[in-house]
């Protein structure tokens, strides 16, 4: 199902807080890895998927000539907008949409997503890469940032993991493992094998892969061309 909508509009002024609050440096260590793996141009258009208020949107922007911002969250992106217009940011265009309904239909060079896809089922995330690869141009960059396990868990494993590395970090990020068993119980993190699957069964090479910790990566996959099939 897509990311839920409610939650997030309720939480628009405070959602940059809230991720710098649960994930601390490992928040700015995806979005930096998003922007390197994607190796934006001046002639690129870039996608956006689950824009939230605008992090990667707001990073990316100077290096491209235009950049769509996508999320299901009307108050997300007007957070978002207002952050563009108090910063003078004039090429990002803010459409309400998601992974399924993205409410755009133009061919982009590049599409990005930070900690967006884990919303979604197995079966829809399927879904939603396989539109993407339709919205890519032939080479076209997908990059992904989000909660990938890199390792067979159950959940009794995700929780001996987990409690490590609460016990590691110390209590002032107790709040960031929290969220993450609850990423476990009530979201769908997928497993990187089966990311790769679908990444490839819908005409995407992996490029590069970066494993931030053992539950959070960046994927950079690259649509293949027609004679490549």
């Amino acid at each position: 199902m897509p990311r839920p909508k409610k939650a997030y509009s309720r939480k628009a002024e405070t959602y940059d807080e809230e991720m710098i609050g649960k994930f601390g440096e490992y928040y700015f260590k995806v979005i930096k890895k998003i922007i390197e793996f994607a190796q934006p141009r001046e002639e690129d258009t870039v996608l956006d998927m689950g824009a939230g208020t605008g992090a990667v949107s707001f990073a990316i922007a100077p290096r491209v000539k235009k950049v769509i911002a996508i999320d299901i969250s009307r108050e997300m992106l007007g957070e978002a907008r207002r952050k563009a217009e108090d910063s003078n940011i004039g090429n990002i265009d803010f459409i309400v949409g998601d992974f399924l309904s993205p409410n755009y239909s133009d061919k982009v060079d590049v599409i990005v997503s930070n900690i967006a896809l884990h919303c979604l089922t197995d079966a829809d995330k399927e879904k939603a890469i396989k539109l993407m690869s339709h919205m890519l141009k032939e080479n076209g960059r997908l990059v992904l940032g989000d909660v990938i396990v890199f390792f067979d868990t159950t959940q009794k494993e995700a929780d001996e993991v987990l409690n490590v590395i609460q016990e590691y970090m110390g209590r002032s990020r107790s709040r960031a493992i929290k969220e993450l068993r609850e990423v476990f119980r009530k979201q769908h993190p997928v497993k990187f094998e089966d990311l790769e699957r679908m990444l490839k069964e819908n005409g995407f090479r992996i490029e590069k892969v970066d494993k931030i910790f053992s539950i959070i990566g960046v994927i950079k996959a690259v649509k293949a061309t027609s004679s490549q099939g």
